[in-house]
């Protein structure tokens, strides 16, 4: 008897096993992620990097799609899908992209105004081809920190042409008291306590006057 009972038993914790593991398999297969809808190129679209990165977006659709390290990126309802392609092939991606901490929340506004924080925002844009064959040369040679390449005016230059102006006043004023020890050295060159030959002149002038003056009174006191 209690052989039988022990049976029954472990079939039937069997069986509620066995259905527990079948429900939760329903249940992890029911869940599906959807894929973003498809966006139609009829030709291969151009790029714009963003500044200070090398992450790069298509400027001319309304969906956010970037392109870093090889890998096309687009979030679309909360979740981050990528591809090998920008038009098709989408997988889903469990977390966002390390590079997407780097952009600004209000990226899209700053290219519509082309403008980035305090600068002037003059965009280049680059066919797409040209970047996916150059991207990683690009970034290893850190080629678009080179010569402004992101194409950045605006206050920073502005500044530095205000520092060269006062750089210019200053050698100026520079150049005027350069002119000065010569003028020193004149006064240096005469001897001490002697005056110089204007000076001398002038005293010598009113000395003969006063002599002349005793004369005239010396010669009326006389008559």
């Amino acid at each position: 008897m209690k052989k039988i009972l022990s049976v029954m038993l472990l079939s039937t914790w069997v069986a509620l096993a066995s259905s527990s593991a079948t429900a939760g398999v329903d249940v992890k297969v029911g869940i599906s992620i959807p894929l973003p809808p498809a966006i139609v190129f009829t030709v291969p679209p151009e790029v714009v990097v963003i500044p200070e990165t090398y992450v790069y977006f298509i400027p001319d659709v309304e969906a956010e799609i970037f392109f870093f390290a090889g890998w096309w990126w687009r979030p679309w309802e909360g979740h981050w899908y990528r591809s090998r392609y920008y038009d098709r092939d989408w997988a889903y991606h469990d977390r966002a992209p390390s590079f997407y901490k780097q952009i600004p929340p209000g990226w899209r506004e700053d290219y519509r105004e082309r403008r980035w924080k305090d600068h002037q925002w003059e965009q280049r844009r680059i066919p797409s081809g040209d970047m996916k064959k150059n991207w990683r040369k690009w970034q290893k040679d850190k080629y678009w920190e080179k010569e402004n390449r992101w194409g950045l005016r605006g206050p920073a230059v502005l500044k530095q042409s205000k520092k060269s102006g006062q750089q210019k006043q200053y050698r100026e004023k520079e150049q005027e008291q350069s002119a000065m020890p010569g003028q020193e050295q004149q006064f240096r060159e005469r001897k001490p306590g002697a005056p110089s030959k204007e000076f001398g002149s002038q005293s010598q002038r009113n000395n003969n006057g006063k002599r002349r003056q005793e004369r005239e009174r010396e010669g009326g006191g006389r008559r």
